[in-house]
């Protein structure tokens, strides 16, 4: 139990650490047998992404009727990926804006802030993950900036930025 106080969490009565409030969980229901909402994969879940914040806009593949969308597990602040297993949990009032955009889905979760796009991939390997992501990645540039796949992954190494987590953020302008 850590207190917030103000801006901050307080850890050891001592150090402040700056809220960097997230949502943790975040999906819609996988094709298929239903799963828990701890397990991240194609359809979201728990992603655990400091990227999924104010601001940010998740799209989330719709893979059953309705979509079935789920929010939870919210953050005050934590490592990306919830590195060590747990970051601090508080609770929280979500207000979102969804909206369905027919023909516009992907295989695998995305967001976007005003200056990035970012893939994301799950794997029970971090390699995997961080492959999943790249070549969503891939996609995405080489469609948003008609390249083709060679240059998007030749610009994805000068302006992508893939750290401690299988997220893959790509600066942009509009």
């Amino acid at each position: 139990m850590l207190p917030v106080d103000g801006n901050a969490v307080i850890f050891d009565n001592a150090l402040r650490i700056p809220l960097r409030p997230n949502i943790g969980t975040i999906g819609t229901a996988p094709a298929g047998e239903g799963v828990s909402s701890i397990y991240c994969g194609a359809h979201g879940g728990n992603m655990d992404s400091n990227a999924v914040c104010v601001g940010t806009t998740v799209h989330l593949p719709v893979n059953v009727d309705l979509g079935l969308l789920f929010i939870g597990d919210v953050h005050a602040v934590m490592s990306n990926s919830e590195a060590v297993g747990t970051g601090c949990e508080i609770g929280a009032t979500v207000t979102v804006k969804i909206e369905l955009v027919k023909g516009a889905g992907r295989a695998w979760p995305w967001m976007e802030t005003d200056t990035k796009i970012i893939s994301y991939g799950a794997a029970r390997e971090y390699a995997d993950a961080a492959a999943i992501a790249m070549h969503e990645m891939i996609d995405m540039v080489s469609a948003r900036h008609a390249l083709d796949k060679a240059d998007a992954f030749m610009l994805i190494g000068l302006a992508g930025d893939l750290a401690g987590e299988p997220v893959l953020q790509f600066a942009y302008r509009h």
